[in-house]
């Protein structure tokens, strides 16, 4: 068989019926006959090489997938053959090749993506792609399963500066973005000493600094209480006092004396209870925890973001 199929020029089938001849035989003289009619047939035959992108696409020739397979040097037999590559999400190729005798040919084929391919770099890797509102992944990142249309893509990171887009994404073409993020620029961090100097300067406001705004308002508000009857006080005494000064009427001079007295005394005590919110405000500055880091703390954030028309100070409480 594989002698008739070499003399009507069936290279490839003869190569076969010759190699498993070769394998059945038991003589020593029909091994060293075989081998010669198998170099007979290698030296008349041509030699065709598929290099393919991606490596797992199909190779047929002439509409069989058996004869050749990507990146097998393939024994065929001298003719013209219709070449074609396929593969999952790629678009399909054909080529015509033309093999003579003893030809070695290698074809190199790059398949195109059937579907539209995105890659988003960043100046920063591990950023976070969101598409459409959906995550993709992380930065460097490349997909060749999305939808042709127009996309909306954000990229965002910690301590960056979120970056959006709007992709126009098509079948069969590669869409590359570079995106930069600037770094966010943040408020100093809160340090004891800041705490404790606007406790100093009114009390409750180093409170609010760290981030205790319960605490905070407790000692702004007894704080207020105590000045406003404190100058209340004081000025009614003072308004007392000049009453006195055109009274004739002893008794109303003395209940107008009885009042001053009283205004002082209550103007005086509320004094000493504003000194004494302030002293407690004071101490417990110095060791109330800080619960604001520098605008990190969702609840004290201090953003410097690009806007329209220059730089855009944002602050969150």
């Amino acid at each position: 068989m594989g002698r008739a199929c070499q003399l009507i020029g069936q290279l490839r089938a003869a190569h076969e019926h010759y190699s498993r001849c070769l394998a059945e035989s038991k003589s020593e003289e029909q091994k060293a006959a075989v081998t010669g009619f198998l170099d007979e047939v290698a030296k008349q035959a041509a030699y065709l090489t598929v290099e393919v992108q991606p490596p797992e696409a199909v190779v047929e020739l002439d509409g069989d997938t058996a004869m050749c397979s990507v990146g097998k040097k393939c024994l065929l037999d001298p003719r013209e053959y219709i070449v074609k590559v396929s593969a999952d999400g790629y678009a399909t190729v054909l080529r015509k090749v033309k093999l003579g005798p003893g030809d070695v040919h290698v074809e190199s084929v790059s398949l195109a993506p059937d579907r539209a391919v995105l890659s988003v770099r960043s100046d920063v890797p591990g950023a976070l792609v969101m598409l459409d509102g959906g995550l993709l992944g992380r930065t460097p990142l490349e997909r060749d399963d999305q939808l042709e249309g127009s996309h909306s893509l954000r990229v965002e990171m910690d301590g960056r500066v979120p970056q959006e887009r709007l992709v126009e994404l098509k079948k069969g073409q590669r869409t590359e973005l570079q995106v930069d993020m600037p770094i966010v620029e943040r408020a100093p961090e809160i340090t004891r000493s800041s705490v404790v100097w606007r406790a100093v300067a009114f009390p409750g406001l180093g409170h609010y600094h760290a981030g205790n705004e319960t605490l905070g308002r407790v000692f702004m508000i007894s704080e207020s209480m105590c000045l406003a009857a404190a100058l209340g006080s004081l000025g009614a005494m003072y308004y007392y006092e000049g009453q006195k000064e055109g009274e004739t009427d002893p008794v109303t001079w003395g209940d107008l004396d009885d009042m001053s007295a009283t205004a002082m005394w209550v103007s005086i005590g509320a004094g000493a209870a504003g000194g004494l919110v302030w002293a407690v405000n004071v101490a417990h500055a110095a060791v109330v925890p800080i619960e604001r880091e520098g605008g990190n703390d969702g609840r004290s954030s201090f953003l410097l973001v690009p806007g329209s028309d220059g730089l855009v100070l944002t602050i969150g409480f």
